[in-house]
């Protein structure tokens, strides 16, 4: 009891269970269920084909920018080559202390890891399409607006 929620299916009986076998149902992933109950599933979908550069000056913080466009449903980001320093981890304290001095793109991967598993980083890219917005509180009508 209490732990349905967290789960991708649930099935409190085996006859619940059988008829899943018999007719199939599209499951999502509990880190992304209140995205697609707000959005829909047809937005998931669309949004996890697109890669994000990150935002010069994102608010409230890069680590809150990123886990606000991973709960949405984005597939990645692309991240330049800075060193994750004492400083970025102060500004960032959802970022892994033990990633300091490691790469962006790595730290980046870690934190994501483990709640957005599939989201992805990609090396900088130069000339990326979109520019999102730096405040988390415009990502839901920005990747509305791209699909």
């Amino acid at each position: 009891p209490g732990w349905s929620e967290w789960l991708e299916c649930y099935f409190p009986s085996m006859s619940g269970f059988l008829e899943n076998l018999r007719n199939p149902s599209d499951f999502v992933p509990w880190e992304y269920k209140e995205a697609a109950g707000k959005f829909g599933r047809d937005f998931l979908h669309r949004v996890h084909k697109i890669f994000l550069p990150l935002p010069r000056s994102p608010r409230p913080s890069l680590d809150a920018w990123i886990a606000r466009a991973a709960s949405l449903g984005a597939g990645g980001f692309i991240v330049g080559d800075e060193i994750f320093s004492p400083g970025l981890w102060k500004l960032n304290p959802s970022f892994d202390a033990a990633c300091m001095g490691l790469r962006m793109t790595e730290t980046i991967s870690v934190f994501l890891r483990g709640r957005w598993p599939f989201a992805s980083v990609a090396g900088n890219s130069s000339g990326a399409a979109v520019s999102p917005p730096p405040d988390a509180d415009g990502l839901p009508e920005f990747l509305s607006s791209l699909g």
